[in-house]
């Protein structure tokens, strides 16, 4: 029986749209542009007749290069906080019953925040004082909340004289 290829696929297009290239790297638009100007991922090329931007297949591959293996084109080390990789999500996972997959979930929130806290100085902090932190910085919950304003919430209510655990 063969091997299965599990290389993401190659792109078809000639060319693709920075949103679908966002999308494809699995970022947000907003965050796939802070990455260009930060010198991470390269520039798009431009449309001389629309002046749109746009990737060709050349950097499409560049770019997925640099979300796979976390140096930026500027030879900088980047980490991205997703826990799976694009091509792994579209996967198709066994079912797990809603109970595991909110179990899963907090766990991934939880060590997004830790790794994020441990990068702002606060490595020692555990998941208790965390979960504590989330809860009274946000008693309405974190829903449609961005990951970067939970964070920061949770950093300050975490450093504040009251903070939790003091």
């Amino acid at each position: 029986m063969p091997a299965r290829n599990t290389d993401p696929p190659l792109p078809t297009e000639a060319a693709i749209s920075v949103s679908t290239m966002a999308h494809r790297c699995g970022l947000s638009r907003a965050r796939f542009y802070e990455l260009i100007q930060s010198g991470i991922m390269p520039q798009p090329c431009y449309c001389l007749h629309t002046h749109r931007p746009l990737y060709p297949r050349e950097l499409v591959e560049v770019c997925l290069l640099v979300r796979s293996s976390n140096i930026g084109v500027n030879g900088q080390f980047i980490l991205f906080y997703s826990r799976s990789s694009p091509v792994a999500a579209e996967t198709v996972a066994a079912p797990r019953s809603r109970r595991a997959r909110s179990s899963l979930a907090l766990d991934d929130h939880l060590a997004a925040l830790r790794e994020g806290l441990a990068s702002l100085g606060m490595a020692s902090v555990t998941d208790a004082q965390i979960t504590a932190a989330l809860a009274s910085a946000f008693p309405a919950g974190t829903n449609n909340l961005d990951q970067g304003a939970v964070l920061a919430g949770v950093f300050r209510q975490l450093r504040s004289p009251q903070g939790v655990g003091r």
